[in-house]
């Protein structure tokens, strides 16, 4: 394991048989939704044609595959600025390349606010997409997928682009 820090500073650890690694990851994303404008909001007006949302995904990998995710989503742009989403779900990845990885996502939460027809709240969402590493913290993503209230109307399909920080830390079992 090894890191550089400065112009030529570089630091070596060993690992031990006793370390281990965790490796995080925070997302900052644009999320842009796509409602049906056949149905209405609980105002009764068709939905915007699209609007946007700022979110932050935290990531934690649990296995070679596998991240637990916790995701957070508020409204910006349109006519829902006091919507909001909390979630919590799975990811996968799959490496295609070093640099370039498929993604899939599946989260389930609380949505509401904004007159948004969720129904009770209760929502879950699925999406695909890519990531890609431009070195060791920093990436970017893009993605699609659709966001669906158990109970009310509202089920768009959304798009996502994204700047990933990841990091490691060592833990001395």
């Amino acid at each position: 394991f090894a890191s550089t820090g400065g112009d030529r500073q570089r630091t070596v650890y060993r690992l031990k048989d006793t370390d281990r690694l965790h490796e995080f990851g925070f997302e900052l994303q644009n999320r842009t939704y796509y409602p049906s404008t056949k149905s209405t909001d609980k105002n009764g007006r068709p939905y915007d044609r699209s609007f946007n949302l700022m979110g932050l995904v935290v990531s934690k990998k649990f296995h070679h595959h596998f991240d637990i995710l916790g995701a957070t989503y508020w409204a910006y742009q349109g006519s829902y600025g006091a919507y909001a989403e909390g979630l919590l779900g799975l990811g996968y990845r799959y490496a295609r390349t070093p640099s370039w990885k498929f993604r899939a996502q599946v989260l389930g939460g609380a949505a509401g606010g904004g007159g948004i027809d969720t129904g009770n709240g209760l929502v879950f969402q699925y999406s695909a997409g890519l990531a890609h590493q431009i070195n060791q913290n920093w990436g970017f993503s893009i993605g699609a997928g659709q966001m669906v209230g158990v109970k009310g109307n509202f089920k768009p399909i959304f798009t996502d682009i994204g700047i990933i920080y990841k990091f490691t830390t060592i833990q001395n079992r």
